[in-house]
């Protein structure tokens, strides 16, 4: 899996500052084109499909739950014999984010953010991309070394072995 530097070519932006007392749920659906393109940034041969349910709640004035599930199929190429790999993948994920304070969000612009707690992420600003931790969760169910089934890697033998002076040595000290 070959995760580019690029920000991710798929996004869902959402403005938390509406989010009432109600769950908001927002399904996620990318175009070809976006999977083509989220393909490449994952480092796969293609991504056939893609979906998403994200679930965002306010917990406390300044704190949100955030969850998903995802879906996708995932064609990868073997690394023993480079034949296409088809794979379901799917998986959930939760998180919390912490809205800063207004006043802070603006005596603090270029300074790094710092959570109270590791479980809990900070944002300077109330708008958040719903798609990036889903895509960050996909790339990490992704099969790093796919294998098609029965598919093996011969190493090769005593025999297929270059001639060369170390080689012929070994040899000579096996005999012994």
């Amino acid at each position: 899996m070959i995760m580019t530097d690029r920000a991710p070519p798929f996004t869902q932006w959402f403005d938390l500052a509406s989010l009432g007392d109600a769950e908001k749920t927002i399904e996620l659906h990318s175009s070809a084109d976006q999977r083509s393109g989220i393909a490449e940034w994952l480092g796969v041969d293609a991504l056939d499909s893609f979906a998403a349910t994200v679930r965002l709640r306010r917990i406390a004035d300044d704190l949100y739950e955030y969850d998903a599930s995802f879906a996708a199929d995932v064609t990868q190429a073997c690394v023993v014999t480079l034949d296409p790999l088809k794979s379901h993948l799917s998986g959930t994920l939760a998180r919390r984010y912490r809205m800063l304070p207004r006043a802070r969000r603006h005596a603090r612009a270029g300074e790094p953010i710092v959570a109270d707690d590791d479980e809990t992420e900070t944002l300077a600003s109330g708008v958040l991309d719903v798609a990036v931790p889903v895509l960050e969760e996909l790339a990490l169910v992704i099969d790093p070394y796919p294998r098609a089934l029965g598919a093996v890697f011969d190493t090769p033998s005593d025999a297929d072995k270059p001639a060369n002076p170390f080689f012929a040595l070994e040899k000579l000290k096996r005999k012994r």
